[in-house]
């Protein structure tokens, strides 16, 4: 086929990933066209010893090494059982019904979950084999393989564990194993191990952007007092809640000089507690769909307009109060006009005296 590369290229481009792998099978100059495309969305990988091995392969490659910008990190983790709880779990996927109505004969049902547990067992002893150390060294290979990387997320896995075709290669594991993993929020162990890969003195100064995903709990995060991450301009968090722990919120917050915030939920004490302490070495701080779990936003900005060394503020989504009433719409140019207007001049009243939920529509 005598097709330019060019007009190859632009057909590759107009292709969902889907489409995109099948057209990349048709012959070897259709492949070449579109393996700069592959990653033009991100890509994902479990962390999983086998999935981590792959992409490396995978990244061996260079156009599609050098065009990833977002890599999304999968915490996964999968019960450890004996064949006969194995086979009555109900993670087992399909149903613990499986083994007696899906296979047209008992035989049929023997061999194909001798096999399956088979898989099972060996997947599980990976997994309960691979050293910590080895799984931070394996995903700092892959970020230094990727020259473009601006932003990583670690995630948990709700969104494919009743949808697994949506997620091919955890579709291909879970067929091979035929059990899901745990149906968990708490991705702690990964945001860990991401982060000690991806800290000060690892060659990522190019990555910017940092989000959870999930749950996770500072508490239990083990890094050292100099893991800093100065590159990171945005940090994005999920189920972050503060008042339970707000003293090693603290701390881990202190390890970015500029933040940006979403889904925080804290009180107006932690919050002014978190920025007077980090205000020597916050530059930008930016506050995005959060919650305020006690006090008020009058309480906390002008705690913030108080400071002496004040950072750049951005503000925008809703900010929730203890009340509708207190609750801020930072979409709506009236109130982002009023509230620079509070944090600039010392003498300004707080000028929102009721509900600015719809202010602006």
């Amino acid at each position: 086929m005598n097709v330019p590369f060019e007009l190859l290229s632009c057909i590759a481009s107009e292709l969902g990933s889907n489409d995109l792998a099948n057209f990349r099978l048709a012959n070897r100059a259709c492949a070449n066209a579109a393996v700069s495309l592959i990653p033009r969305h991100g890509i994902s990988v479990l962390n999983t010893s086998r999935d981590i091995k792959e992409l490396q392969d995978v990244l061996q490659h260079p156009g599609i090494a050098n065009n990833v910008k977002n890599l999304r990190v999968f915490h996964v983790q999968w019960p450890v059982c004996s064949r006969q709880e194995w086979e009555t779990h109900h993670l087992l996927f399909g149903g613990n019904g499986r083994l007696q109505h899906q296979f047209p004969s008992t035989t049929s049902v023997r061999q194909l979950s001798d096999k399956a547990f088979a898989a099972y067992q060996e997947h599980i002893s990976e997994q309960e084999s691979r050293r910590y150390f080895d799984e931070v060294s394996a995903l700092y290979d892959i970020f230094s393989l990727l020259p473009n990387l601006t932003s990583i997320q670690v995630s948990n896995m709700h969104e494919y564990l009743w949808n697994p075709k949506s997620n091919r290669r955890y579709y291909k594991l879970q067929q091979s194993i035929w059990l899901s993993p745990f149906y968990s929020s708490d991705v702690t162990r990964t945001v860990e191990a991401v982060s000690l890969a991806s800290k000060t003195g690892t060659n990522m100064d190019q990555l910017a952007s940092f989000s959870v995903l999930g749950c996770f709990n500072p508490d239990d995060l083990h890094l050292d007092p100099s893991d800093t991450f100065p590159h990171i301009q945005t940090l994005e968090i999920e189920e972050f809640l503060g008042c339970e722990n707000e003293k090693s919120i603290r701390s881990f917050l202190l390890r970015f000089p500029n933040l940006q915030l979403r889904g925080m939920w804290t009180s107006e004490l932690e919050f002014a507690n978190i920025l007077e302490t980090h205000a020597d070495s916050l530059a930008h701080f930016s506050l995005y769909d959060s919650s305020l779990t006690d006090g008020s936003w009058q309480g906390l900005f002008t705690k913030i307009r108080d400071l002496e060394r004040q950072p750049e503020i951005t503000l925008s989504g809703e900010l929730y109060g203890t009340s509708e009433l207190e609750t801020l719409n930072m979409g709506s140019d009236p109130v982002q006009h009023q509230m620079s207007e509070f944090l600039h001049d010392l003498n300004s009243a707080w000028p929102f005296q009721s509900s600015v939920w719809n202010q602006g529509d």
